[in-house]
């Protein structure tokens, strides 16, 4: 598959897949005519690496999560992603009750 249909299916940039191909998280890329040839793993992988970044990882995360043979490893990045996940959530919530705290506050006088 072409870049251009590649960007398209994936609502990403061609930089962004540059930055992703800089990165190292594509084995061996395939040009033909000047153009990025994807194959079905290269799919796949990009699908990985856009839903890791969906969830917050950083470029590096995402290099070693794609780069690791050890599903052990896989399984410690995204578990330390999820308790990052749940913290922000926790202080959302408290935050959310001293809005809501200060929200009483004001109308009860009312």
């Amino acid at each position: 598959m072409k870049s251009d249909e590649v960007c398209k299916i994936f609502n990403v940039s061609k930089a962004t897949l540059k930055i992703f191909e800089n990165a190292g998280l594509f084995d061996d890329i395939n040009v033909v005519d000047g153009d990025i040839n994807y194959s079905d793993d290269d799919i796949e992988r990009l699908s990985m690496i856009i839903s890791l970044k969906k969830i917050g990882l950083k470029k590096d995360m995402i290099a070693d999560f794609i780069n690791s043979k050890n599903k052990n490893n896989q399984l410690s990045i995204l578990k330390k992603q999820r308790q990052i996940i749940l913290d922000n959530i926790h202080l959302q919530q408290k935050n959310l009750d001293i809005i809501d705290f200060l929200i009483y506050q004001l109308t009860k006088n009312n």
